[in-house]
């Protein structure tokens, strides 16, 4: 199987539960509907169907990665692809967003999660990331872990997923904020980081 998505989007747009296709006709149609309805390119990729992992990230210099996420698809109902699609983020009412969680920390073994927090700290290193994002990452065939997605503008919301690490790290909220502004402060002009008198 492939997944198609729109190539520009974020947050789950584009992503619903005709995006993992099977045969060239299916591909076809999800394609052209991407490209009507979103006017940008389609992403085509492998659909991995092992685990799904989102790992928080936080730090300038020195970066920490936060306890490890899975999401749960388990309560799917199988004729719903288990992707994190608009529906699973946003739709309350969705069969999507009722069946569908995340567990922090994750049940993982200390081999796996080892591999998961190497490989999300050099993706985002990779991509020039600083002071938060996360990183999702998807199981394949052979138990490998594959980046799927690096978000460096990750939500910040109290109780979605870098709150809810930090949260299994023994971070409350609000010291978690004060955190990124620091690490936000150490790329700022010495001026800017001189205290107000």
């Amino acid at each position: 199987p492939l997944i198609v998505q729109a190539a520009r989007e974020h947050a789950g747009i584009g992503l619903d539960r005709d995006s993992v296709v099977r045969s060239k006709r299916t591909l076809r149609r999800q394609v052209q509907y991407i490209l009507r309805e979103y006017q940008q390119p389609a992403l085509v990729q492998h659909f991995l169907p092992g685990r799904e992992f989102n790992i928080s990230v936080v730090g300038g210099k020195r970066l920490r990665v936060l306890p490890l996420a899975e999401v749960d698809y388990s309560t799917l109902p199988r004729s719903i692809p288990p992707i994190m699609s608009y529906a699973a983020k946003w739709m309350e009412d969705s069969s999507e967003y009722q069946n569908t969680r995340a567990m922090c920390p994750a049940d993982v073994k200390p081999a796996l999660a080892r591999r998961l927090r190497e490989l999300a700290e050099t993706a985002f290193r990779t991509v020039g990331g600083w002071g938060y994002g996360r990183v999702d990452i998807r199981v394949d065939e052979n138990g490998d872990p594959r980046v799927i997605d690096v978000n460096c503008n990750a939500s910040l919301d109290d109780e979605v997923a870098l709150a809810r690490s930090a949260l299994a790290a023994g971070i409350e909220y609000p010291h978690l904020l004060q955190w990124i502004l620091d690490i936000a402060l150490e790329r700022a002009p010495s001026e800017i980081r001189q205290p107000m008198h």
